[in-house]
């Protein structure tokens, strides 16, 4: 009886220790949904406000046109080369992928910062430079956040989806 009770024992504890891992306890949902929140609102303002800054320097400040554009040319080249780098770097690194996100929002911050004190060219540089390289980083790092709070079996389309939507939502407004 001990044997066979051992066996039963030992073949229903496995199943319930792989289930228990792909189950999303309360708190795993409301880290999703904290994501999507923060994804919501860096699309707001990551993504959003690049526009509003241009339109800033030549209508208000006085640039031409031309010189605001090179401005959104070089974050447009920083992303080209930065992205596949950053999103490397983010597979590979070791260190808990929140505070990859706190550093991607603190460089956006800074970026921020730089607005605030001057409008010189340089500077400008400087932030669309930061700029391109929170852009590459900040959605990446949030996927690989998902993944680590829904786990590999449950990270499936539907669950990039849902970000993607949420992404756009934060876009449109």
């Amino acid at each position: 009886m001990s044997e066979s009770n051992t066996n039963a024992n030992t073949n229903n504890v496995t199943p319930r220790s792989k289930r228990a891992s792909v189950i999303l306890t309360p708190e795993k949902k409301l880290t999703a949904l904290m994501l999507r929140a923060v994804i919501f609102a860096g699309a707001i303002t990551w993504k959003g406000l690049n526009q509003l800054v241009n339109v800033y320097l030549v209508a208000i400040v006085g640039w031409t046109p031309l010189t605001a554009s090179y401005l959104w040319m070089i974050m447009e080249v920083v992303r080209i080369v930065c992205g596949a780098l950053v999103g490397d770097f983010i597979d590979r690194v070791k260190i808990h992928k929140y505070t990859i996100l706190v550093t991607v929002a603190v460089l956006k911050i800074v970026s921020g910062v730089c607005m605030m004190y001057s409008t010189a060219f340089g500077v400008m540089v400087f932030k669309s430079i930061i700029d391109g390289i929170v852009d590459v980083s900040f959605l990446p790092t949030a996927t690989a956040m998902t993944l680590g709070v829904v786990g590999k079996t449950r990270f499936h389309s539907k669950v990039v989806a849902w970000n993607n939507i949420v992404e756009m939502l934060g876009l449109s407004v």
